[in-house]
């Protein structure tokens, strides 16, 4: 049967008559079986993904906090072509720097036009 898998093992050994035999039940049983097995290895493969993923973020957000930028009193803003000094700066990911005044996106660099939210997705 294509829905005996659906059912559940313990439930059908409850209910079934005390006369049943385990042969007549080995097709069901192996079914049963092997299903659970096929579901617990895919949820592995699914949590080892999650993992790999969770990884992967932390590898890259570590990468991204180890940048520097150089800011000397001679760096010019190359949206405004104003010395940076020691006013107030926004660094991007792709090491742009500009006055905190001559950026409008948070997520896209006003140098390269670079849209930070699709490299990071």
């Amino acid at each position: 049967n294509k829905f005996a898998v659906d059912m559940d093992p313990l439930q059908v050994l409850q209910v079934l008559p005390g006369d049943f035999t385990l042969p007549s039940l080995s097709n069901y049983l192996h079914q049963v079986v092997r299903n659970t097995v096929h579901q617990h290895r895919e949820g592995q493969v699914v949590k080892n993904l999650y993992k790999m993923s969770n990884l992967q973020a932390k590898c890259d957000l570590s990468a991204a906090r180890s940048s520097s930028v150089l800011v000397t009193k001679d760096k010019t803003c190359p949206v405004c072509q104003k010395r940076i000094g020691d006013k107030v700066f926004v660094a991007f990911p792709n090491l742009q720097v500009v006055h905190f005044k001559c950026f409008t996106d948070k997520h896209k660099c006003p140098v390269t036009g670079t849209d930070f939210r699709e490299q990071y997705r």
